[in-house]
């Protein structure tokens, strides 16, 4: 099979707009995907093909069921897969009849909780130890024709439209967006306090292992991830030390 057969739920997107990766070295386009544990073969397929021969447990792929996301997605099966793609430049989107979507339409027709298929590729790369690993171009994306239901990431999901509901004045007039003036910039000179803006993304120090019967050999039995890792001390360089 390959990849596009199989449907999975959309967690997150830029597709319009490229933002700073994590290591805030280049602007990428970016989204992230579950999918369906029927899926992981194809998504080792696509790292064998850049790795061939190599036991995929012995490179770095970020590749972990829900369950196992230092902050699982609500709504998502606790199996699926999460998997994260992206790329320089704008993926291609398409409806579910197969017609091109402008770019600009993105944000309107691509929600949290829709159900896609994805086009992705694999690539290669070293990190500063020397440990290979494999991470997964955003190529294109299309959507699956099965709706889905909106996950509650953004749009509302922290719950203030209905902390505000009560509080809500039809007749009122909205208050200019022009203005300015922080009314209560004196208090805040007074106290000392300031504002601090940008919160980083939130990265996944977990490691790679998961559960059950690996197809392709070399990580414990009861793995059945292909990417799983053995959880020897150094099997994340970038895990914290106890």
């Amino acid at each position: 099979m390959a990849l596009t057969n199989h449907v999975g739920i959309l967690l997150g997107h830029s597709f319009d707009v490229a933002r700073l990766n994590k290591k805030r070295t280049r602007s990428d386009f970016y989204a992230q995907f579950a999918f369906p544990p029927a899926a992981l073969n194809d998504l080792a397929a696509l790292v064998g093909a850049i790795y061939p021969g190599v036991p995929l447990n012995t490179l770095e792929v970020n590749i972990l069921p829900n369950a196992q996301q230092s902050k699982p997605f609500p709504g998502v099966p606790a199996d699926w897969y999460v998997v994260r793609c992206a790329s320089q430049f704008a993926p291609e989107l398409y409806g579910a009849d197969g017609a091109l979507i402008p770019t600009a339409e993105a944000r309107s027709r691509f929600f949290a909780g829709m159900k896609v298929r994805l086009h992705s590729s694999a690539w290669s790369w070293k990190n500063e130890f020397g440990k290979s690993g494999a991470s997964f171009n955003l190529l294109g994306v299309m959507d699956a024709g099965q709706g889905g239901e909106r996950l509650a990431i953004g749009n509302g999901a922290n719950g203030s439209a209905a902390a505000f509901g009560g509080h809500a004045n039809p007749n009122a007039v909205s208050a200019p967006t022009t203005q300015t003036a922080n009314p209560f910039g004196a208090a805040v000179a007074q106290v000392g306090q300031s504002v601090g803006a940008g919160a980083g993304m939130a990265q996944n120090a977990t490691g790679f292992a998961a559960p059950a019967g690996n197809p392709f050999g070399g990580a414990p039995a009861q793995s059945a991830n292909p990417f799983a890792q053995q959880t020897s001390a150094n099997a994340n360089p970038f895990a914290a030390s106890a």
